[in-house]
C-alpha cells in the first residue's frame, strides 16, 4: 500500500536507509534481535558483489560513465562507510534493483533521475516502483506520496549528477527557453521578485 507520508531515517548512511526502506519496508528496521548495520553493509555487499560480476554492468545506467568512474563507484559502495553524497552509489542502486529512483531537490526546483537501461514500465504501473528522495534545507527523506510525474511537468532535470547542467551550445533555443520557464518563474512566483 502506498502511504501518505515521508521516513526521515535516523542512521547516518540516510540516502543508502532511504533506498533500503523503499525495497524492503520500514518494518525490516524494527525486527527484534536484527543490526540493522550488519543489513545495511549485506545489503551493500550484495549490489558491490554484483557490481563487480562484469565490467559492463554499470553500463546499463542512464548516465555516461567512464571506466575510471565505474571502477570509483565500485570502491565506494564496500570502503566508504555511508553513502554522503548523491551521486555513484545512486547509480549503483538503480542497476542492481532496476528501478527508477528520483532525488528532487526542493530549493531549486531541480530533479536527478538513475535508472537502469534495463527499467521496463508497464503501462499498468505507471511511477509505482519509482523512489523518491527528496532534498529539502539539507535533509534527505523518502517520500512515499509524492508522483515522478508532477516532477517531470514542473521541474528541471539535471543532466548529470557531477555536472548538472551541459555547456550552452549542447541546447536547442526551445530547450533553453523552457529552462528559463523552469527556472527564472518559479523563483518569481516564490519570492515575488
Amino acid at each position: 500500500k502506498p502511504r501518505e507520508y515521508r521516513f526521515y531515517p535516523k542512521s547516518k548512511d540516510c540516502i543508502f536507509t532511504c533506498i533500503y526502506v523503499a525495497i524492503h519496508g520500514e518494518q525490516t528496521l524494527y525486527q527484534p534481535g536484527v543490526n540493522i548495520t550488519n543489513m545495511i553493509m549485506n545489503e551493500k555487499k550484495a549490489i558491490s558483489d554484483y557490481c563487480n560480476s562484469s565490467a559492463s554492468i554499470l553500463k546499463a545506467s542512464n548516465f555516461k560513465l567512464t571506466i575510471a568512474k565505474m571502477n570509483e563507484i565500485r570502491c565506494e559502495l564496500m570502503t566508504q562507510p555511508f553513502m554522503n553524497k548523491i551521486g555513484g552509489g545512486l547509480v549503483a542502486c538503480s542497476v542492481y534493483y532496476k528501478r527508477p529512483i528520483y532525488v528532487v531537490f526542493e530549493e531549486i526546483d531541480a530533479y536527478l533521475r538513475f535508472v537502469s537501461k534495463e527499467y521496463v514500465e508497464d503501462d499498468e504501473d505507471i511511477g509505482k516502483e519509482d523512489i523518491i528522495l527528496r532534498v529539502d534545507r539539507g535533509r534527505i527523506c523518502l517520500d512515499y506520496s509524492a508522483k515522478a510525474d508532477t516532477y517531470r511537468e514542473k521541474y528541471m532535470e539535471l543532466v548529470h549528477y557531477e555536472k548538472p547542467m551541459a555547456s550552452i551550445s549542447n541546447y536547442k533555443l526551445d530547450e533553453l527557453l523552457g529552462i528559463y520557464k523552469k527556472l527564472f518563474l518559479s523563483v518569481y512566483f516564490k519570492f515575488g521578485i
